[in-house]
């Protein structure tokens, strides 16, 4: 989905997808033809490993899978010179590798993004301005098992956008 939304904008050029597995790219293919307003000034190459990436590009989008991530994503960093990335939640499988990327990150002065899109939403931003920051937030979230996770972070996301917190212990 981040393919057909990035392949939108024309303000972009060119769009390398890379994945080692030839299914992957095909699916990302058949995604992108389902695009009708894609941008008609935007080039996509499409790549089975990191090493025939283009170095210094603007943005690298990695939304694979967790495992593996925060290497992966230090090697763009190093070897390709990228400075800004977006990444998929759950970004990692231990904090400390989190710490570790986060850490890594602030030493390079490279941006970082997770996708957590709700608090961007016209409603929340809306909502939020009528909420009275010297007043307690009461924050409901109701969910069964599927996307328990990831529906998760958008939930303690979207409280943290609220009540303004930068921090969470539980107790």
């Amino acid at each position: 989905r981040h393919l057909q939304a990035v392949a939108r904008l024309p303000e972009v050029k060119v769009i390398e997808v890379v994945d080692p597995s030839p299914a992957a790219l095909e699916l990302g293919r058949e995604r992108l033809s389902e695009v009708s307003e894609r941008s008609p000034s935007t080039t996509v190459r499409w790549l089975s490993s990191l090493q025939e990436a283009t170095a210094g590009g603007e943005l690298c989008i990695d939304a694979t899978l967790a495992r593996g991530r925060c290497q992966r994503v230090r090697e763009v960093a190093e070897g390709l010179g990228y400075s800004s990335f977006l990444l998929e939640k759950v970004v990692s499988q231990s904090v400390r590798e989190m710490e570790d990327l986060a850490e890594f990150f602030r030493g390079k002065a490279i941006n970082a993004w997770v996708n957590c899109k709700g608090r961007a939403s016209r409603f929340h931003l809306r909502a939020r301005k009528h909420i009275d920051p010297g007043e307690p937030v009461i924050f409901n979230v109701v969910g069964g098992n599927h996307g328990l996770a990831t529906n998760g972070i958008h939930a303690v996301d979207l409280f943290t956008f609220y009540d303004g917190t930068r921090s969470i212990e539980s107790a």
